[in-house]
C-alpha cells in the first residue's frame, strides 16, 4: 500500500472562443471557455467590459466598452485566460444637419408639428400615425396617407416607410422611472391615468414601438430606457441603389427629454458581427419639433424589457 499527498490548487480560466468577433460600443459578446464561475474581470484589448454576466462555468456574456480592439481575456483569482483578438469598429458621429424639422400625422384628420406648441387644443392626445416628415428642405411622405397630404396641399417626395420588425428586446429595467408613454385618451380617460385599462394593461415595449399603420403610431412610446436595452431588428434585404441617394433611409423618433447618453445604431450579419460603419447620435442635441399630451405608466424594476407590462400609473 502506497500513500502520497498532493496539493490541489485553483486554476486560471481558459478562453476557447467568442462571438461576435467584429464589434462596436455596447455590443454583447458571448465568451466560451472554462473555469468562469468565479471570474472577476473581462477585458477586450485591455479595455474592461462595461459589464459581464457569468452564465455558467463555461460561458460569459459581456458588454464591450469603447475602443476595445485586441485580445479577449477572462480573469479569476488564479490568473487570466486569453483567447483570440476582437475587432472594434468605431461609430461615426451624426451631423446636426440630420435633424428633422417637421412631422405631419393623421391626428384629427391632419396635424402638423409646426403649429402646435402654443395651441393646447391641437396637441395630440391619442393614437396618430406619421404621414410625412421634413428633412433638409424636402417633405417625404411615409406612404400612410398620400391622399391626405395632397388634399391639404402638401408637396412631397413619395416614400414608403415603416417600423422595422423587432426581433428581440434585451436588457432589464433599472431604477423606478421606466414608463410607457401613451396619449392621454388611449386609456379611455382624458383626465386621469388608468394602467388597468384593457388598452394599456398588457402593452410591452415591443408593442408601443411597432403599433399603428405600418408601425408608425407616434401616440405611444417608452421613456427612460437604460443603456442595457438593445433592440434587434430583422432586415431581410437592402436596396443597394438607395444607400447613397438623397432620401433618408432610417428615421429615428424620440419623445420626452433625452439624456446626453450616446445611442449607437449598426447593421450586423447573422452572427452579430458589425457590417459597415456604425452611427452614433446624441438625441439631446436635437430640438423638439412638437408638443403632445401623454400619460405615463410605470414598468416594474429589475424586469426584462421584453416582458415588462405596466404595474402602476406614473
Amino acid at each position: 500500500m502506497v500513500f502520497f499527498s498532493e496539493n490541489i490548487t485553483a486554476q486560471a480560466p481558459t478562453v476557447t472562443s467568442f462571438s461576435p468577433t467584429v464589434v462596436t460600443m455596447r455590443t454583447s459578446v458571448t465568451i466560451v471557455g472554462s473555469r468562469f464561475t468565479n471570474a472577476s474581470g473581462v477585458t477586450f484589448g485591455g479595455t474592461a467590459a462595461v459589464s459581464f454576466t457569468v452564465i455558467s462555468d463555461t460561458q460569459i456574456k459581456a458588454i464591450v466598452g469603447l475602443d476595445a480592439t485586441g485580445a479577449v481575456r477572462v480573469t479569476n483569482a488564479s490568473g487570466t485566460g486569453t483567447g483570440g483578438n476582437i475587432t472594434y469598429v468605431a461609430a461615426a458621429a451624426t451631423p446636426a444637419t440630420a435633424a428633422i424639422n417637421q412631422v405631419i400625422t393623421d391626428f384629427n384628420g391632419f396635424w402638423s408639428s409646426s403649429a402646435t406648441s402654443a395651441t393646447p387644443s391641437r396637441q395630440p392626445d391619442a393614437r396618430h400615425n406619421m404621414t410625412a416628415f421634413a428633412y433638409n428642405g424636402t417633405t417625404y411622405s411615409t406612404g400612410v396617407s398620400d391622399l391626405m397630404l395632397t388634399l391639404n396641399l402638401i408637396f412631397y417626395n413619395a416614400g414608403d416607410y415603416r417600423a422595422l420588425p423587432i426581433n428581440t428586446v434585451t436588457g432589464n429595467t433599472t431604477g423606478n422611472s421606466n414608463y410607457l408613454a401613451l396619449g392621454t385618451k388611449i386609456d379611455g380617460d382624458a383626465n386621469a391615468s388608468n394602467y388597468l385599462s384593457p388598452t394599456v394593461s398588457s402593452l410591452k415595449v415591443k408593442d408601443v414601438l411597432t403599433d399603428g399603420i405600418k408601425g408608425l403610431d407616434l401616440g405611444t412610446g417608452v421613456t427612460n430606457i437604460s443603456s442595457s436595452m438593445v433592440l434587434d431588428f430583422s432586415v431581410s434585404s437592402v436596396v443597394n441603389a438607395a444607400i447613397n441617394d438623397a432620401k433618408p433611409d432610417i428615421v429615428v423618433t424620440q419623445i420626452a427629454s433625452p439624456s446626453d447618453v450616446v445611442d449607437i445604431y449598426a447593421f450586423t450579419d447573422a452572427n452579430g458581427n458589425i457590417v459597415g460603419r456604425p452611427v452614433q447620435s446624441n438625441l439631446n442635441s436635437v430640438a423638439a419639433i412638437g408638443t403632445s399630451k401623454l400619460d405615463l405608466f410605470t414598468l416594474p424594476t429589475n424586469t426584462a424589457y421584453a416582458t415588462a407590462t405596466p404595474i402602476d400609473n406614473g
